[in-house]
Protein backbone atom coordinates (compact mmCIF):
# COMPACT_ATOMS: atom_id res chain seq x y z
CA UNK A 1 0.00 0.00 0.00
CA UNK A 2 1.36 3.46 -0.83
CA UNK A 3 2.11 5.97 1.92
CA UNK A 4 -0.81 8.16 0.76
CA UNK A 5 -3.27 5.24 0.92
CA UNK A 6 -1.86 4.18 4.28
CA UNK A 7 -2.26 7.71 5.68
CA UNK A 8 -5.84 7.90 4.39
CA UNK A 9 -6.66 4.52 5.94
CA UNK A 10 -5.23 5.71 9.26
CA UNK A 11 -7.39 8.87 9.17
CA UNK A 12 -10.53 6.93 8.25
CA UNK A 13 -9.90 4.51 11.07
CA UNK A 14 -9.79 7.39 13.55
CA UNK A 15 -12.78 9.44 12.40
CA UNK A 16 -16.54 9.35 11.98
CA UNK A 17 -17.81 9.61 8.40
CA UNK A 18 -21.44 9.59 7.28
CA UNK A 19 -22.67 8.97 3.76
CA UNK A 20 -26.34 9.79 3.13
CA UNK A 21 -28.56 9.04 0.17
CA UNK A 22 -32.20 10.06 -0.13
CA UNK A 23 -34.63 7.17 -0.44
CA UNK A 24 -38.33 6.53 -0.14
CA UNK A 25 -39.42 7.89 3.22
CA UNK A 26 -36.12 9.37 4.35
CA UNK A 27 -32.37 8.87 4.26
CA UNK A 28 -30.22 5.74 4.05
CA UNK A 29 -26.98 6.22 5.96
CA UNK A 30 -23.68 4.43 5.89
CA UNK A 31 -21.76 5.41 8.99
CA UNK A 32 -18.08 4.59 9.33
CA UNK A 33 -17.32 5.11 13.01
CA UNK A 34 -13.59 4.73 13.66
CA UNK A 35 -13.35 2.00 11.05
CA UNK A 36 -16.56 0.18 12.05
CA UNK A 37 -19.32 0.43 9.43
CA UNK A 38 -23.05 0.43 10.12
CA UNK A 39 -26.18 1.13 8.12
CA UNK A 40 -29.08 3.18 9.46
CA UNK A 41 -32.29 4.78 8.19
CA UNK A 42 -33.53 8.19 9.33
CA UNK A 43 -36.70 10.00 8.30
CA UNK A 44 -35.16 13.50 8.16
CA UNK A 45 -31.76 14.96 7.34
CA UNK A 46 -31.72 16.49 10.83
CA UNK A 47 -32.07 13.02 12.36
CA UNK A 48 -29.31 11.82 10.05
CA UNK A 49 -26.92 14.54 11.23
CA UNK A 50 -27.81 13.81 14.86
CA UNK A 51 -26.90 10.11 14.41
CA UNK A 52 -23.24 11.02 15.08
CA UNK A 53 -23.04 14.69 16.04
CA UNK A 54 -19.22 14.66 16.23
CA UNK A 55 -18.75 13.52 12.60
CA UNK A 56 -15.62 14.43 10.65
CA UNK A 57 -17.39 14.46 7.28
CA UNK A 58 -21.03 14.23 6.21
CA UNK A 59 -21.41 13.38 2.52
CA UNK A 60 -24.85 13.75 0.94
CA UNK A 61 -25.63 12.24 -2.46
CA UNK A 62 -28.20 14.54 -4.00
CA UNK A 63 -28.99 16.46 -7.15
CA UNK A 64 -27.68 20.03 -7.23
CA UNK A 65 -30.52 21.69 -9.12
CA UNK A 66 -32.16 20.53 -12.33
CA UNK A 67 -30.82 21.40 -15.76
CA UNK A 68 -32.98 23.89 -17.64
CA UNK A 69 -31.21 23.84 -21.00
CA UNK A 70 -28.22 22.51 -22.94
CA UNK A 71 -26.09 25.65 -22.56
CA UNK A 72 -26.53 25.96 -18.82
CA UNK A 73 -23.36 25.59 -16.74
CA UNK A 74 -23.88 22.63 -14.44
CA UNK A 75 -21.95 21.61 -11.32
CA UNK A 76 -22.24 17.95 -12.34
CA UNK A 77 -20.48 18.69 -15.65
CA UNK A 78 -17.75 20.64 -13.83
CA UNK A 79 -17.30 17.73 -11.40
CA UNK A 80 -16.89 15.30 -14.32
CA UNK A 81 -14.08 17.45 -15.76
CA UNK A 82 -12.32 17.52 -12.39
CA UNK A 83 -12.65 13.75 -11.91
CA UNK A 84 -11.22 12.81 -15.29
CA UNK A 85 -11.14 8.99 -15.46
CA UNK A 86 -13.70 8.76 -12.66
CA UNK A 87 -16.21 11.04 -14.41
CA UNK A 88 -18.72 8.20 -14.73
CA UNK A 89 -19.25 8.32 -10.95
CA UNK A 90 -21.25 11.57 -11.37
CA UNK A 91 -24.82 10.88 -12.40
CA UNK A 92 -26.94 13.28 -14.43
CA UNK A 93 -30.24 14.61 -13.16
CA UNK A 94 -33.25 14.63 -15.49
CA UNK A 95 -34.00 17.95 -17.13
CA UNK A 96 -36.61 20.16 -15.48
CA UNK A 97 -39.04 19.61 -18.36
CA UNK A 98 -39.07 15.85 -17.70
CA UNK A 99 -40.54 16.40 -14.27
CA UNK A 100 -43.30 18.60 -15.69
CA UNK A 101 -44.39 16.00 -18.28
CA UNK A 102 -48.03 14.98 -17.86
CA UNK A 103 -49.16 12.38 -20.45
Amino acid sequence: MSQVNSDAADLIGQGIYIGADGCSGGWALCILDRGRPRIEFKETIEEAAAACPAFDAFLIDMVIGLPGGKKEKRPDNMARKELGGRASTVFSAPCRQTLAYDP
